[in-house]
């Protein structure tokens, strides 16, 4: 049995504070956002119903196998009574001459009649989140050249609030599935749904912790070796 007074290995107390700093700080993995990619879906409709997803990652083609299509166009649907957020992750599409050969563009319908976004074209990506008022939208890439062009588009259902069980109430008032929290992607589209600490601030705090437990440790060390040498002392005068 183990106390702070007779403690023998001060191991111990780094391993303690390490699990802890693990438990409490390192942003808990949700689970994996599924891929797919718009050349699997020209002319076709994404149904997140039937696929029994609440979010997605829009990539424009396969490894290693380029998007061919100089027009290709996709519907993406909801869930029953939700709406879509579409945040980019990344984002380029190279056009050496303006934008109008050679875009990308979101639509507010499945006719592409109802613009949600303008011609989005080369690498200035897009920040803000486009948010749907329906539970359709649809995407359209328009090409005449393919440059090695990137797109991650991250899209999300997502209802108002009050959010119910099951959720995550995001500071935007949109209520996401509760597995898409602190996933590394933006899925509320004002980044509430970000895990507070990075990657460089968890790897920081862990140092620290370390540090400090070994300076703890030398210390204990130095205590109790002094406290064992003061015992032996008492014996043999005693």
């Amino acid at each position: 049995m183990y106390s702070l007074g007779t403690l023998q290995d001060p191991v111990i107390l780094i391993l303690i504070l390490f699990s802890f700093v693990i438990f409490f700080c390192v942003p808990h993995a949700a689970a994996d956002v599924p891929l797919y990619y718009l050349s699997d879906y020209c002319s076709n409709t994404l149904d997140m119903d039937i696929s029994k997803v609440q979010a997605g990652r829009l990539l424009l083609h396969r490894p290693n196998q380029p998007l061919r299509d100089t027009n290709c166009q996709m519907i993406v649907k909801a869930p029953v009574n939700k709406k879509l957020t579409f945040k980019f992750h990344h984002f380029n599409v190279h056009s050496p001459q303006g934008c109008n050969n050679n875009h990308l563009q979101l639509f507010d319908d499945e006719q592409f009649s109802v613009p949600l976004s303008g011609q989005l074209c080369n690498s200035a990506g897009p920040s803000k989140a486009y948010i749907t008022s329906t539970e359709t939208a649809s995407i359209r890439l328009t090409k005449d050249q393919f440059l090695n062009d990137q797109v991650d588009l991250v899209f999300t259902a997502f209802n108002f609030a009050p959010c119910t069980g099951g959720t995550y109430a995001c500071r935007n008032d949109h209520c996401i599935a509760s597995e898409l929290y602190c996933n590394g992607l933006d899925n509320c589209g004002d980044e509430s749904d970000i895990c507070v600490l990075r990657a460089k601030t968890v790897i920081a705090i862990i140092i620290a912790v370390v540090v400090v437990a070994v300076v703890l440790a030398i210390i204990l060390g130095v205590y109790l070796f002094r406290r064992q040498r003061r015992i032996r002392r008492e014996r043999v005068s005693g």
